[in-house]
């Protein structure tokens, strides 16, 4: 997010941006750069879970169901990679392909899948400008005949 403040100078540095709003609002989102800025916020940001909460002095007491959603959250973390976890056998499969060289010519694969299809699509084109290249040539021998 970049921000502009008075002046023209902007600032591309984000140190904390929070969110507000109440469930089923817009809502507004408060970047604070080097230049506070606060937008509104245009689209749906998904699902959000509201929770509602009071201050009190008694100490927060996290349930069963928040240690195992922030078990699960480590453990995620731990694969540093995003979507469903791998087994270790795909993980085993996959080295494999590397060292004997079976995955380069998968990706060669789908390499020359791709450029048949844009060969195909310049042929097509090709055609098509022939067509309106003839077309033109048509209206314009019509013009001089007149």
């Amino acid at each position: 997010m970049t921000a502009t403040d008075i002046s023209g100078r902007t600032s591309t540095t984000t140190y904390l941006t929070l969110i507000t709003g109440n469930p089923g609002s817009g809502g507004k989102a408060i970047a604070y750069n080097e230049v506070p800025r606060i937008t509104d916020i245009q689209g749906n940001l998904g699902v959000v879970q509201w929770k509602e909460c009071t201050m009190s002095n008694e100490k927060y007491q996290p349930t069963k169901e928040d240690l195992e959603r922030w078990e699960r959250l480590d453990e995620l973390g731990m694969t540093a990679m995003f979507g469903t976890p791998m087994s270790q056998e795909e993980k085993d499969r996959r080295i494999q392909s590397v060292i004997d060289g079976s995955c380069f010519n998968k990706y060669l694969e789908g390499i020359l899948q791709r450029k048949q299809r844009l060969l195909d699509k310049l042929a097509a084109t090709e055609k098509t400008e022939k067509l309106l290249r003839d077309k033109i040539a048509q209206m314009e021998a019509r013009k001089k005949q007149k």
